[in-house]
């Protein structure tokens, strides 16, 4: 029996519709005429004697041979089509598309059915979107400068290519790479940036750096700092180099390999960066805003090292919001001190941070600033301002937050941060307005604690990043050592009967400070690296504490100043003197219970979330060592 006969055999054979294209281009390829209507194929016919099994595989063959040709040619038409849609703009309707851009298994496709001398160099990123074949509608056109190069589909010469002089690149691409599938379609072609992967860069920043500076206003930032650059190239080399930096910085953190290529790129936008501040440095005149400059200044600043990753050093304390307002990724670098230093002389002499008017630059300047300052035990240089520069004034936390159901309602517990008013009513008072600042550290702690249980949106985390802001700048600024005791002290008078007086109210107040820094530098505003923070201030605090035990004073004061030193000289050498202080304080001021202790450390600042894993070791200390001898005689 015939295989291509149309006779079915009724017994042993199956007939197949010859509906696939693989089946009708054998049946185009076989001499015999097919008769007209619907035709069959009949394969492993078995029941004729004259069919042999060599015919079979014969068959078998010819129709792998056919489909192999089919799928060569159609791989050879697409790999045109790639090649031929590849930098040219075109219009009309399209005629053929595809979805995806040729992945390691396509080029291997490619590769297995046109053989590698025909593939050739291709670029598998060259396609990264959609991409139509289209009828071209480019024009020729003339009094272009510098080289330019013909368009693949019509072979006009009107494209110039997006590498110049003194950059390195093989012009292989088109200006128009930049546009095709952009986020932004209307993001304006720059010829020398199309080969720095701009769309890459820009959802990398919406991605993983807007959100962390602030979520609920990232399409004012984006809008701001983004396209269009009208212009202005310190801008577009600034944006573009800090979103390579911090790329890399994530790579090096999450323990990627490093990628040459990108590296490369990134030492290349950083020499472009810097050639474009000294340009309009050179060119500057106070008709135009400093903004750029400024912004730039404060990018280069922060990333002054290549290869520094974002990383947090071990705390006793587990602390809560820690990401929020590029807290982590700005309290974790070292700032460049000469770019910094001119930065900051350059605002003085121009009017100061006020005058700036790019949206969100003053806000991230404040908060930058401030983050330095609480590494360094310093004052901020900058007054703290929100998004639209100026200066952020917010009610205090309980009031702020009481909407979202933060406030306090009251009960057997004290209002928190109410205990620092024991400053004001020494025999020698600390000014108001300081007490004050201490207090709403203690409404912020119950705030965080609060929140630290439920989820918040955008528009909320922002809120209470912005009150955390302007609750640690008013921290920070506080008076210190160096500051003169009228800045502190209410009713001065160094007379013989007061003087010893006068002096402990202000050793009180500088201990007081010490211990908010020491929890607020782990608590309420934790920066990542606080080993040396904790060093530094453990080396002021602790004798305070030792001298105002040395004189047998104790209050409640002091006792939460001495519990915040306890959890923090965890795991050391002087844990043990810490810890009997503490059981000191305890035992004199009848504090017999975990309970009574924390409703007391409420009524200044505490986070449960924070320290809640000390608990069980402090409930030991109540149950088993309030009978020791060494505590009565204390």
């Amino acid at each position: 029996m015939n295989p291509l006969s149309n006779s079915p055999s009724p017994s042993s054979s199956r007939a197949l519709p010859v509906q696939s294209s693989v089946v009708q281009s054998a049946v185009r390829f076989r001499s015999e005429p097919l008769t007209k209507g619907r035709s069959f194929l009949f394969i492993n016919v078995q029941d004729d004697a004259s069919q042999s099994f060599g015919v079979g595989r014969q068959k078998k063959a010819f129709l792998s041979k056919v489909s192999h040709q089919r799928r060569k040619k159609e791989s050879i038409e697409r790999l045109h089509c790639i090649r031929d849609t590849k930098g040219c703009q075109g219009t009309g309707t399209a005629t053929e598309s595809f979805k995806e851009a040729p992945t390691r298994q396509s080029r291997l496709a490619l590769t297995g059915y046109l053989g590698q001398d025909y593939m050739g160099p291709f670029d598998a990123n060259s396609v990264t979107t959609t991409t139509t074949r289209t009828k071209c509608s480019c024009r020729p056109e003339s009094g272009i400068d510098g080289t330019v190069v013909r368009c693949s589909f019509c072979h006009r010469r009107h494209i110039r290519p997006y590498y110049e002089p003194g950059l390195t690149g093989d012009g292989g691409g088109s200006v128009y790479d930049i546009a095709s599938g952009l986020l932004d379609p209307t993001m304006p072609i720059n010829e020398t940036t199309s080969r720095f992967q701009v769309d890459g860069a820009i959802s990398f920043a919406l991605r993983h750096i807007l959100p962390n500076l602030r979520s609920s206003d990232m399409t004012g930032l984006f809008q701001t700092w983004n396209f269009p650059y009208e212009g202005d190239d310190l801008k577009l080399y600034t944006f573009l180099w800090s979103i390579r930096h911090q790329e890399n910085v994530l790579r090096l953190t999450y323990g990627a390999p490093e990628d040459p290529a990108k590296l490369k790129e990134q030492l290349i936008l950083k020499g472009l960066t810097l050639r474009a501040l000294r340009k309009e440095i050179g060119h500057y005149t106070r008709e135009k805003p400093i903004d750029s400059i400024i912004r730039c200044m404060l990018v280069l600043a922060v990333n002054a090292k290549d290869r520094e990753r974002i990383y947090r050093e071990p705390s006793p304390f587990t602390p809560m919001f820690m990401g929020l307002h590029v807290l982590e990724a700005y309290g974790s670098r070292d700032y460049s001190f000469l770019h910094w230093t001119v930065m900051y002389k350059l605002l003085e002499k121009h009017g100061g941070i006020e005058t700036l008017r790019l949206f969100g630059l003053a806000w991230q300047l404040s908060i930058t600033d401030f983050t330095n300052a609480a590494h360094t035990l310093r004052k901020p240089l900058y007054p703290i301002l929100d998004v639209y520069g100026r200066k952020l004034d917010l009610h205090p936390p309980l009031l702020l937050f009481a909407p979202y159901g933060c406030g306090y309602s009251g009960g057997q517990w004290q209002t928190p941060g109410s205990g620092f008013n024991e400053l004001v009513f020494m025999q020698q008072p600390v000014h108001g307005e300081l007490v004050t600042v201490f207090c709403h550290v203690g409404e912020l702690s119950y705030v965080m604690d609060h929140m630290s249980t439920r989820s918040c949106d955008a528009q909320l985390l922002d809120l209470l990043g912005d009150s955390r802001g302007l609750v640690h700048h008013r921290l920070f600024s506080l008076p210190n050592e160096d500051d003169t005791s009228d800045k502190i002290l209410q009713q001065l008078d160094n007379g013989p009967s007061i003087g010893g007086g006068h002096k402990r109210c202000l050793e009180l107040y500088h201990t007081c400070r010490l211990a908010m820094l020491l929890y607020a530098t782990h608590v309420t505003f934790p920066v990542p690296r606080s080993i040396a923070v904790r060093q530094r201030l453990l080396h002021s605090l602790w004798p305070r504490l030792q001298s105002f035990a040395g004189q047998g004073l104790s209050s409640l004061l002091l006792l939460w100043c001495t519990s915040v030193v306890l959890i923090a000289v965890d795991g050391t050498e002087r844990y043990n003197e810490v810890l009997f202080l503490f059981k000191q304080l305890c035992f004199t001021l009848k504090v017999t219970s975990l309970e009574k202790l924390l409703e007391i450390l409420r009524s200044f600042a505490w986070v449960h979330a924070a320290v809640k894993h000390h608990y069980p070791k402090m409930k030991g200390y109540f149950l088993a060592n309030y009978k020791d001898d060494s505590l009565r005689d204390g």
